[in-house]
């Protein structure tokens, strides 16, 4: 449940309604979805910076035309593991993706089933 009041919004007089953020089950949900959010955001950009670290190696190696600046030949081991470890990060992101994307989805349906009377409302 949500409370509504009246405020004065940085003393300058003017009146704003102010919703208050709710409790209970429905705030623990808004607050999963921040942290689970943060997490993907996350798992996202250490896998960008990990395949742009890949491909700056990779662009030295191939803006050296002739062998004149002394790049060194890449080392796919090296550069596979770092790609696969990227990957690792991507996969974990859609896994937390789904995760948010499934539990909002079966929120959803509780929500539309208390409506037309499968489960009581609280």
């Amino acid at each position: 449940m949500t409370m509504n009041s009246t405020a004065s919004k940085a003393g300058n007089g003017k009146k704003v309604n102010v919703q208050e953020r709710p409790r209970g089950i429905v705030r623990v949900e808004e607050d999963e979805y921040y942290h689970m959010t943060a997490l993907i955001r996350d798992c996202l950009r250490e896998a960008d910076i990990t395949v742009s670290k890949v491909h700056s190696k990779a662009s030295e190696r191939f803006t050296d035309f002739h062998g004149e600046d002394g790049t060194e030949p890449l080392d796919f081991c090296e550069l596979g593991a770092q790609l696969l470890e990227a990957r690792e990060c991507l996969v974990l992101a859609l896994e937390h993706l789904d995760d948010l994307r499934l539990g909002g989805y079966t929120r959803v349906l509780r929500s539309s089933w208390e409506v037309i009377g499968v489960f009581p409302r609280k």
